[in-house]
């Protein structure tokens, strides 16, 4: 009769630094005061630790490239070019950033596919990963705007004779159900 092994120890994070991914901010004294204002203001958070926590958390789940100095910098960038305004747009904004840059990598193995599979499971991943980012992005449109719409009118075409209202309108829409 064959003998059970006793199950292996899991080793956790915490305790292993191998599992730890490659150049991921981690909340540490290291970074100067500077560094850490300018990392609570790229990602709209009030505390340090937390900002430092989503960029690491935003690197690895990016799939982060070879140059991890390059990765960490363009993060920032794209983070910067989103301006979140607060903790919530903050981690949205990182959100989107590693659906992106994960629908990137799959149209880039769709494209390296040599197999009619390949290209399928690929190009149906990408398709899917773009569509999440799509509403993430409508959505932090709705944050913004308070879920309200408003339209701008620039070019108005008055002909002679004809009548124009100046100034602020106000149109409600009716509800299904209500008369005249």
């Amino acid at each position: 009769m064959k003998k059970l092994s006793k199950p292996k120890k899991r080793i956790s994070k915490e305790r292993s630094p191998a599992l730890k991914k490659k150049g991921s901010i981690s909340p540490s004294k290291s970074l100067s005061p500077e560094d850490k204002a300018l990392l609570k203001e790229t990602y709209g958070f009030s505390q340090y630790e937390a900002s430092a926590l989503l960029s690491g958390q935003t690197q690895q789940a990016s799939g982060a490239g070879d140059d991890q100095e390059v990765s960490k910098i363009a993060l920032v960038q794209f983070l910067k070019s989103v301006k979140p305004r607060d903790e919530l747009e903050g981690m949205l904004s990182a959100q989107m950033i590693a659906v992106h840059n994960q629908a990137m990598r799959s149209l880039a193995r769709f494209e390296a596919s040599t197999t009619l599979q390949g290209k399928k499971v690929y190009g149906e991943i990408a398709a899917k990963l773009f569509r999440v980012y799509t509403a993430q992005v409508e959505a932090l449109g709705r944050y913004r705007n308070q879920g309200k719409q408003q339209v701008i009118v620039k070019h108005v075409h008055i002909e002679s004779g004809a009548q124009a209202v100046i100034g602020s309108l106000t149109h409600k829409s009716k509800e299904p159900g209500d008369q005249g």
